[in-house]
């Protein structure tokens, strides 16, 4: 499992969301990333069920349930057994220009709402049309719809903790330092230093709001880099060295529970 920072932007034509539809995860095959990104998400179960880990507490996520990732929260999707599910990231120009002060508002995390469902499985179908006629104006219309539900509905009653707390700050920046020195030797001395937060309450507040350790995050980060040099025509020994194991035994052993097998086989 990782943990990264997402950016998402349009370039050209203002879409209203990002979606990411029919997300498959099986207890054997987790996804390896725990993420967190300025705009808010909103996710609905359509089968199976599952869990949402979101800044340290963990949601049940069941057939018909809506969870509503704020903006600037750690989180990760996963399940004990199979799960399916739609993922929309909202657009940031979007929202603004719906004046919709998302990295400000704070929506209810995890709730059911038969009408919110609909207009969300009407921006799937949208989204999977592309011949639909004013297939854009549409789902900035149906995106539109959702918002002003959400803020209609489900703005929280309390707020919950506050992003820019010292322990989440702090997480965040040993993610972005992992991720920028994941090629070199690395110890959670230095980690530590580097985020001004002291080791061992560093160390909690990862877990706690991640989900994994220091090192299981590392782990599985490079491992997921020595997936793009695998893809490129690296050697399994230059990857190994350009994404931080000096131990071949070790990076074998390490991607292949990342990985689900040998770099010489995802290699090929």
């Amino acid at each position: 499992m990782k943990t990264r920072y997402e950016e998402y932007h349009n370039s050209e034509v203002i879409m209203p969301c990002i979606p990411f539809l029919h997300i498959h995860r099986r207890f054997d095959r987790p996804s390896q990333a725990t993420n967190w990104h300025d705009n808010p998400e909103v996710q609905l179960c359509v089968e199976g069920e599952g869990f949402v880990l979101i800044d340290g507490e963990r949601y049940p996520f069941n057939q018909g349930d809506i969870i509503v990732v704020n903006s600037g929260q750690v989180h990760f999707t996963g399940t004990d057994s199979t799960l399916t599910y739609h993922c929309l990231i909202l657009d940031d120009t979007f929202c603004r220009m719906a004046n919709l002060p998302y990295q400000q508002t704070r929506f209810e995390t995890a709730f059911r709402d038969a009408e919110m469902e609909k207009c969300i499985l009407d921006v799937v179908a949208l989204q999977l049309n592309e011949k639909e006629t004013f297939r854009v104006t549409k789902l900035q219309i149906e995106v539109a719809r959702l918002l002003i539900l959400l803020h209609q509905r489900h703005i929280a009653a309390t707020r919950p903790k506050e992003r820019s707390s010292p322990a989440a700050e702090g997480v965040r920046a040993a993610i972005r330092y992992l991720r920028e020195h994941y090629g070199e030797p690395v110890t959670l001395d230095a980690l530590s230093r580097a985020v001004y937060m002291e080791k061992c309450g560093m160390c909690k507040a990862f877990k706690r709001l991640t989900g994994q350790t220091v090192i299981e995050y590392l782990n599985n980060y490079r491992c997921e880099k020595a997936k793009e040099f695998l893809a490129t025509g690296k050697t399994v020994t230059e990857t190994a060295t350009l994404c931080g194991f000096h131990n071949m035994s070790y990076f074998t052993k390490t991607f292949k529970q990342a990985a689900g097998k040998l770099p010489s086989a995802y290699k090929k």
